[in-house]
């Protein structure tokens, strides 16, 4: 039920980035909210599960603590992720990687979507450049609608030399 009004509520949703976006501040930061409860979740479940272990079994406690450190590691890379707004670039921080894109240097623009092997879909943004190296996609599968507007609407507005796909308004619809 849910699934149906939501979608019917964003097939009502503007197909205008800067109506969607609304007003924001420049720098304008995106990042993972809520990182700190999730590690406050995988530490509490962890230690609760891996005292549970060893009092069964040590070969028990030692597999669930080894999960308990994939999660936070997990946690610590998803953390890492950081997207930068500023008024004459766009930085994109990821977990070994950072990159500075001047929209001057912007050519082109395209929504792109991919499975996850049935667990859901992949929601990238293509950057293209005006001279010709490889293009680069910015993730944005845990980024709230809204925010996906906000990138798109800068975009708009600063690259002016670029093109965009029409299938944009499809990154806050969810119409994929």
């Amino acid at each position: 039920m849910y699934c149906v009004r939501s979608a019917k509520e964003n097939g009502r949703a503007s197909r205008d980035a800067g109506v969607r976006a609304g007003d924001y501040p420049i720098p304008y930061v995106i990042h993972f909210r809520g990182l700190a409860a999730g590690l406050a979740i995988v530490l509490g479940v962890g230690v609760i599960l891996a005292g549970v272990g060893f009092w069964l079994d040590a070969v028990s406690g030692y597999i669930v603590t080894g999960f308990v450190l994939l999660g936070l590691a997990f946690i610590g890379v998803m953390s890492r992720y950081r997207l930068t707004l500023g008024p004459d670039d766009l930085m994109t921080r990821e977990f070994l990687s950072e990159r500075v894109i001047r929209y001057a240097d912007v050519a082109r623009v395209d929504p792109y979507w991919a499975s996850a092997g049935g667990r859901g879909v992949l929601i990238r943004l293509r950057v293209h450049f005006a001279d010709g190296s490889k293009p680069i996609d910015l993730n944005l599968t845990y980024v709230p609608p809204r925010e996906r507007a906000v990138i798109v609407d800068r975009l708009q507005r600063k690259a002016i030399n670029a093109t965009f796909s029409p299938e944009l308004h499809a990154l806050w619809t969810g119409a994929f």
